[in-house]
């Protein structure tokens, strides 16, 4: 019985393991179609050139210089800085990058000073030193405006692969309950093995969709138990307790799949330890 309810545990992880390397793989398609993590920096750039603008302003002995344009320039150093190229002036050869230091942040804003006729060197330093500071500040800001941005898209892709995919938690429990133990036993193998070689996300989420498809434990139709399934009837009315936990079951599933694939990864990995201790025993 412990050996059963262990191949379950087993099945039920490579399950949510499986949908949270599905949702994980959309959230990076659509970072990178999207480009939030250039536009996020970009968001962090405006406001440093909005800071060192500012800045250059409260100077006393530098209100005489035309500075009107500072803001702009500074923006333009900054994107100029983000968008090398490659192998010459075409312009196609070039692209975004989504990181920048703050040693070629400093450097750009003395550049830009010195052009627009801010000759205060003692200034200048002293106004890069706290720009490094403020943007280190505002790094913070933008890691945390990234993150808002990929839990939101998380949720919303695991949400559609529930709903779509009718992926109740509950009923994943009991099918994995009603495997026989030699078809618990060949796919316990199959997950571990796919644990253990494969060597990246994409091998990890071929092999465990190919294990558990061949299982018949999940299925990749969309309604694969029709409209039906959000609609049960029963004597010809709405059986209200079946469609409640049903709604139940797939909002546990959300919950669970929100928890990540390394959080599943691992407690594949204990679940095979503890396997092979009670095997020992």
């Amino acid at each position: 019985m412990i050996f059963q309810i262990i191949g379950m545990l087993i099945v039920f992880c490579a399950v949510m393991l499986l949908m949270s390397l599905i949702v994980s793989s959309c959230v990076q398609l659509i970072q990178k179609l999207a480009n939030w993590r250039q536009k996020n920096l970009i968001l962090g750039l405006q406001s440093l050139s909005q800071y060192v603008e500012t800045q250059v302003h409260e100077w006393e002995d530098e209100k005489a210089h035309s500075l009107s344009n500072l803001h702009q320039s500074l923006q333009g150093a900054f994107l100029q800085q983000l968008t090398p190229v490659i192998g010459g002036s075409h312009r196609w050869l070039s692209y975004r990058r989504s990181e920048i230091t703050v040693a070629e942040l400093t450097s750009q804003i003395e550049a830009v000073l010195l052009h627009n006729g801010v000759n205060n060197k003692q200034g200048i330093a002293e106004l890069c030193q706290k720009a490094g500071h403020y943007f280190s500040r505002i790094e913070v800001e933008m890691r945390f405006r990234f993150r808002r941005l990929t839990h939101i898209s998380a949720l919303f892709f695991t949400v559609m692969l529930v709903v779509v995919f009718q992926l109740d938690a509950i009923e994943i429990i009991e099918k994995g309950m009603n495997l026989t133990a030699p078809q618990q036993q060949v796919l316990s193998q199959a997950i571990q093995e796919t644990c253990s070689i494969a060597s990246s996300e994409d091998q990890q989420l071929l092999c465990l969709a190919n294990a558990l498809m061949q299982s018949n434990m999940i299925s990749f139709t969309v309604l694969p138990d029709g409209i039906e399934y959000y609609v049960p009837i029963s004597h010809g009315q709405l059986d209200v307790f079946t469609l409640i936990s049903r709604l139940f079951g797939l909002l546990c599933s959300v919950v669970l799949i929100s928890l990540g694939s390394p959080f599943w990864f691992e407690r594949l990995k204990s679940i095979f330890v503890l396997k092979e201790g009670l095997k020992i025993k």
